[in-house]
């Protein structure tokens, strides 16, 4: 009898009679040659329970490596999850117009959603002086990011290698450039820049007249950089700190006049996405601004918007301008998508224009997971096979 082969992947054209494959919640694993078949088809896992975080929809998650933890964006609201499943509501924000893009610099979560960022510091937002406060002084000028309330504990440096701790006589902020008000004179001179810790500010909006709306954020040598949403500009926050930012700490995509609409960092190098290009630019370590354009490696394909590019299998994935799926290879953009796949992504109310993607690393193969809301559907990329499959769940939503 002869063998009968499953569909390895998703593949249709627009002529049924010519190719018609549809792999649905299924993937395919070479086997070697002495196998009974040389393509086997596996079913995915299916979904269960494992913890929940408010009523959604989750808008985006992050990985805390130092504090071992998760962080979920659950409609407009901030959630730790641990290894075990246990959530913790951290606070709410003003988030949500948008899938929520974060990263963190091993003490701070920064999350912006292309119109507010938002920080959280689990021992205490910075609060950073701004003018030499001197003994005696019982109030202090700085940037505050966050309030201060009435009573409040202050855990403040002092040059002289100590730490002062007293409480806020006043309720202060949220605002850039106030003074805290103390209910005990300092012993001590604090000089500009001395960052102050309030163990109950820990969670607020980024008030910094510098800072911009973004659509995404990653970290990179010691910096927080957002593209500038809507312009050809990027930029980024001052060195290991979330909360502050200045008005000369930014830089311009010269290529061509289109906007950026993502960051994102590859190789040691920093990849600014915009609507048809993409440049590489790279930390030279100057001190009034670090970053620098790399001019021989630009890359003439854009992205389709902020959320549909990822970094996987040491090279990088986005959905281009032009509705093509792309791996980088060097700098050379490479299409993994297929013809039949890109005729069906048209058809969807928003084309490919709403697309978003991750990745997931499941039983040692490794996946780029795509999504279109409008369609509704959902792709998956195999990187091993480079096949493609759908997936679809049904029952509960956000489960």
């Amino acid at each position: 009898m002869p063998e009968i082969q499953f569909a390895a992947q998703a593949y249709q054209t627009r002529s049924a009679q010519l190719l018609s494959q549809q792999c649905i919640n299924a993937f395919v694993e070479p086997t070697p040659k002495e196998g009974k078949t040389q393509l086997p088809v596996y079913g995915i896992p299916g979904l269960t329970l494992f913890s929940r975080q408010g009523g959604g929809p989750i808008l985006g998650m992050h990985v805390f490596d130092v504090l071992d933890l998760v962080f979920v964006m659950s409609g407009p609201e901030l959630w730790s999850v641990t290894d075990q499943g246990t959530s913790t509501l951290i606070g709410t924000t003003n988030l949500g117009g948008s899938l929520v893009s974060m990263a963190d610099n091993g003490q701070q979560l920064v999350m912006v959603d292309g119109g507010a960022g938002w920080v959280y510091q689990p021992g205490g937002l910075n609060i950073v002086s701004t003018f030499t406060a001197v003994a005696g002084d019982t109030d202090i000028a700085v940037n505050l990011t966050g309030g201060v309330g009435n009573g409040d504990t202050l855990i403040i440096p002092l040059d002289n290698g100590a730490t002062f701790t007293t409480t806020s006589s006043q309720a202060t902020g949220p605002g850039f450039t106030t003074t805290l008000a103390l209910n005990d004179a300092l012993p001590s001179t604090v000089t500009a820049g001395a960052v102050i810790k309030d163990p109950a500010n820990v969670l607020a909006q980024i008030v910094a007249p510098a800072f911009k709306p973004a659509s995404t954020v990653q970290y990179f040598d010691g910096y927080f950089v957002f593209d500038a949403a809507g312009t050809r500009q990027f930029f980024i926050s001052s060195i290991n700190d979330g909360t502050q930012y200045s008005d000369l700490d930014f830089a311009t995509a010269t290529a061509s006049s289109d906007v950026v609409r993502a960051v994102l960092v590859y190789h040691e190098q920093l990849l600014i996405l915009c609507t048809y290009h993409t440049e590489v630019w790279w930390d030279t370590g100057n001190v009034n601004f670090p970053f620098q354009r790399y001019d021989a490696a630009l890359i003439a394909r854009g992205l389709a918007n902020p959320w549909c590019v990822t970094s996987e299998d040491n090279t990088v994935f986005w959905m281009g301008d032009d509705g093509i799926f792309y791996r980088l290879n060097g700098f050379v953009p490479e299409r993994v998508s297929t013809f039949a796949m890109e005729h069906a992504w048209a058809q969807y109310p928003n084309k490919f224009l709403d697309s978003s993607c991750f990745t997931l690393d499941q039983e040692g193969h490794k996946f780029i997971v795509v999504n279109f809301p409008s369609g509704p559907a959902t792709w998956c990329y195999d990187i091993s096979t480079k096949l493609w499959h759908e997936r679809v769940s049904w029952g509960t939503r956000w489960v």
